[in-house]
């Protein structure tokens, strides 16, 4: 089932050139829109509540169904059309409804897609396999920004850059459509005989749902640092995406070290994403172009392990029959403590930016406590 990780992987690969250019120059289109910070902050968490708190419905919806690649598809079609209407938006209002749709579109796919991966990884590994398709998606995050700074280095051409992003979004489309064709019944790949139900989610997996809720709620989103970076001067508008890819890159290559490390590891590789996570609003908030490098770095961290190594861990705590919900509960926790966050660290950032790093960064601290107490074993290769 490697070759069904790695369509997968292509997937995202041209998606995320997609809503990750999105991403690398919303902030300074939300400020040459005239927002505040209060409105990135609130707002830049609303679209990631909803990329989150969709995935409940999404997930019940396919376990109940077994529908995954239905669910998929209508989730990339409607997560990726999307993005060129930027070229259309005239004021922050239409920007912030834009955004937010996408990131839903992300959500009605996104507990089918990795439950479809989590039957793959059972032969491969879990921390590895979703580490490999997390490496593609990287990737493709990375290409996004890099182009996104290729326009706009001459000159402000933010609907010239939206509209162009159709183009990698027709190629996820078709790739997606080959992945379906080639390997139309992931689930068999993990076969069981036990049916769905809502009941029996252990406690080791709530635990680590109340250490994400508190790891969201501290995560900076970048459609906010990428706010801060323009508002303060700290970087030229068209450097701004290359900060983006730079955390991209980490990202990337962290997820592939990290989950290697998780299959062997669990704990100590969740740990150490989490610790360097906590550290980096103090880098991306409180420091000039330097110590940004430095915070990006550490944020590219936190991402490679919310975006790998959380994903894995959630594999082995819920059976087949129940892993799209369990993904699902996952986003609609997570995505609601980010928002609550986000709007808090925003408002407060309004009145002191150092008093937001310091919320960000206790939040994040917060996840520490509980996710001592988890207890993760890592299921044989099979």
């Amino acid at each position: 089932m490697i070759q069904l990780i790695i369509l997968l992987g292509i997937v995202s690969f041209f998606a995320d050139i997609t809503y990750e250019g999105t991403r690398s120059i919303i902030g300074p289109f939300f400020a040459l829109l005239g927002a505040t910070g209060a409105i990135v902050g609130t707002f830049g968490g609303l679209a990631e509540f909803a990329g989150y708190g969709i995935r409940l419905l999404s997930g019940v919806i396919a376990d109940k169904s077994k529908n995954y690649w239905t669910l998929t598809m209508i989730g990339y079609i409607s997560n990726l059309v999307v993005v060129p209407l930027f070229a259309l938006a005239g004021s922050w209002q239409t920007a912030a409804l834009l955004l937010v749709l996408e990131r839903a579109g992300k959500a009605v796919r996104s507990p089918s897609r990795d439950a479809m991966l989590s039957y793959a990884c059972h032969k491969v590994g879990r921390g590895w396999g979703f580490g490999l398709h997390e490496a593609f998606d990287r990737c493709g995050g990375l290409l996004g920004p890099l182009l996104m700074f290729w326009i706009l280095s001459a000159g402000p051409h933010f609907k010239m850059a939206f509209a162009l992003l159709a183009i990698p979004a027709a190629f996820a489309l078709g790739a997606l459509y080959i992945a379906y064709r080639k390997f139309p019944h992931p689930d068999v790949a993990e076969p069981t005989k036990e049916s769905f139900s809502l009941k029996n989610f252990s406690r080791p997996f709530w635990i680590f749902i109340g250490a994400a809720a508190f790891f969201g709620a501290g995560t900076l989103n970048f459609a906010f640092v990428s706010f801060h970076l323009q508002k303060q001067a700290i970087a030229a508008t068209n450097i701004i995406p290359l900060f983006y890819a730079g955390a991209i890159a980490i990202s990337a290559l962290f997820a592939l070290i990290g989950g290697k490390w998780f299959d062997h590891a669990p704990k100590p590789s969740l740990y150490f994403g989490i610790v360097l996570g906590c550290l980096s609003p103090l880098f991306l908030l409180l420091g000039r172009e330097v110590e940004v490098w430095i915070g990006v770095a550490l944020w590219g961290v936190a991402l490679g392990t919310q975006n790998a190594l959380f994903r894995s861990v959630i594999s082995c705590l819920i059976p087949p029959q129940q892993r799209s919900t369990g993904y699902g509960i996952f986003g609609i926790v997570f995505g609601l403590s980010w928002f609550l966050g986000g709007a808090l660290i925003g408002t407060i950032y309004d009145l002191a930016i150092a008093l937001g790093a310091l919320t960000s960064f206790v939040l994040q601290v917060l996840a520490l406590p509980l996710l001592k107490r988890l207890k993760i074993e890592v299921p044989p290769n099979r």
